[in-house]
């Protein structure tokens, strides 16, 4: 997923199913969009513009998504977990970004201490394997 070939085998498989990839290059050493964005409910997203291109910000526009800011002193304000559409868990010290997704209905199921996994250059969401879910 951080790579063309790896892209490429992604959108093949995606493409069968009827969902169009959207491949979002990031800046610098950032390597995993979970730094940068999170769809926390169908129509919701925490970002953090710095560190997303315009026009990937206007696609979401565009497709009527949402966004809530993660807060700019927050470094793991987008890297949290949705256990289901408008219920996430986020790692301590990322509580002004969930306040902010609880003023949009966004039920914050947990704060976790994350102080160990950050030490391997992780947090909530890069901690959890993908989750199979049935979409309607």
């Amino acid at each position: 997923r951080i790579n063309e070939e790896g892209a490429k085998q992604i959108e093949s498989i995606l493409n069968q199913i009827g969902v169009r990839l959207l491949k979002v290059p990031l800046c610098g050493w950032n390597i995993h969009i979970d730094l940068s964005f999170c769809m926390v409910d169908r129509d919701l997203a925490v970002i953090d513009p710095r560190t997303l291109p315009w026009w990937f910000l206007c696609e979401l526009k565009e497709m009527g998504i949402r966004t809530v800011y993660g807060h700019p002193d927050e470094f793991w304000a987008c890297n949290m977990l949705a256990t289901r559409p408008g219920r996430v868990i986020i790692a301590k010290g990322s509580e002004r970004t969930g306040e902010r997704l609880a003023k949009e209905g966004v039920e914050i199921a947990a704060v976790v201490e994350m102080d160990e996994i950050w030490r391997g250059g992780g947090s909530v969401h890069c901690s959890t394997q993908p989750l199979m879910r049935e979409y309607f």
